[in-house]
């Protein structure tokens, strides 16, 4: 069964809503941009941001539960990292939609599948 331009549309916006919801405000994609420096302890995150640490516990854990960033615990210190399987498709959409990148269009693999 093959899908029609128009479905195929629809699917992309679906698909860029449900990637794009979480990091619908501003401290969550500062927490992704902190991150993207590399794995970080819960310390660490707070340092760079002007938040207090109940709201920046709410804000890893939507990023969390949309498997934007993974956690990992040593011991009693708890670190955060990029799940990097799913960044670079954030990525790739926020460039597409800026104009940056015109040569995949978003939420794509390398063979153009959805």
């Amino acid at each position: 069964m093959s899908v029609s331009v128009e479905e195929n549309k629809e699917i992309e916006t679906i698909d860029a809503t449900q990637l794009l919801k979480p990091i619908d405000e501003k401290n969550r994609l500062l927490i992704l941009c902190t991150l993207a420096r590399g794995e970080m302890p819960l310390e660490r995150i707070d340092d760079g941001l002007l938040i207090g640490k109940a709201a920046l516990s709410l804000h890893l854990t939507h990023l969390c539960k949309a498997d934007l960033i993974r956690v990992r615990t040593v011991h009693q210190a708890t670190y955060y990292h990029l799940n990097t399987s799913v960044t670079p498709r954030v990525m790739e959409f926020l460039l597409y939609t800026r104009g940056l990148n015109s040569d995949t269009p978003p939420l794509t693999n390398k063979k153009g599948e959805h």
